[in-house]
């Protein structure tokens, strides 16, 4: 989507957050797909005091995490701290906001930031892919006029249309539909669009 730069004003001045980290999305009408967001290339995590304020509530304790190495010559278990990274993608100008996507670990998020307050408001996962789940996983479609296709596929699937409402940043979910999880992957993707009754281009049907 066109690059927006932010005013010059004490506000965007003193917040770095936008001009050091997010890139501008380049053209307007893209409409942002699962592949999209794999395939970006810049993927620039924040410092650690710029993640804490923004994406861990200043919480420290958020930010930290242990994982299970396996040592396979000892058939042992070794427990491994580790500090949580949150990855810059772009950002969209929308009206007094903008929008942020993000990543951290298995998941991607499209985020509600008030730069005026700098403050993220509300965020959405848009993708998200555990290691080695892969019967669980989540796929989005992101329209220019702020509607969202969904699926969601867990023990069960669903499909689900959401609206970004900029009035009060939220993300309002408007229809939620289970479909028969045996299908295949291909099959759920593409069946997603008619069962929430919208276009490829994001226009709702009658």
């Amino acid at each position: 989507m066109t690059a927006f730069i932010c005013s010059v004003n004490a506000n965007c001045q003193n917040n770095k957050i936008l001009s050091d980290y997010f890139p501008d999305i380049q053209n307007r009408n893209t409409i942002i797909e699962s592949r999209y967001l794999f395939d970006l290339n810049s993927r620039n995590p924040l410092d650690t005091i710029v993640a804490l304020k923004y994406f861990f509530d200043n919480d420290s304790k958020k930010m930290h995490d242990i994982f299970e190495a396996y040592n396979m010559d000892k058939n042992t278990y070794t427990l491994i701290p580790y500090i949580k990274e949150i990855y810059a993608l772009f950002k969209i100008k929308k009206q007094d906001i903008y929008l942020l996507c993000y990543g951290k670990e298995s998941a991607i998020y499209l985020a509600i930031y008030d730069y005026k307050n700098d403050r993220i408001e509300n965020s959405f996962v848009v993708v998200y892919s555990p290691d080695g789940e892969f019967d669980v996983f989540t796929r989005s479609t992101v329209f220019p006029n702020g509607f969202i296709v969904t699926v969601q596929a867990a023990e069960k699937t669903f499909y689900i249309l959401s609206r970004i409402d900029y009035e009060t940043r939220k993300f309002i979910e408007l229809k939620k539909i289970e479909t028969d999880s045996s299908q295949s992957y291909d099959t759920i993707i593409d069946n997603a669009f008619e069962a929430l009754r919208i276009s490829r281009e994001g226009e709702l049907l009658e």
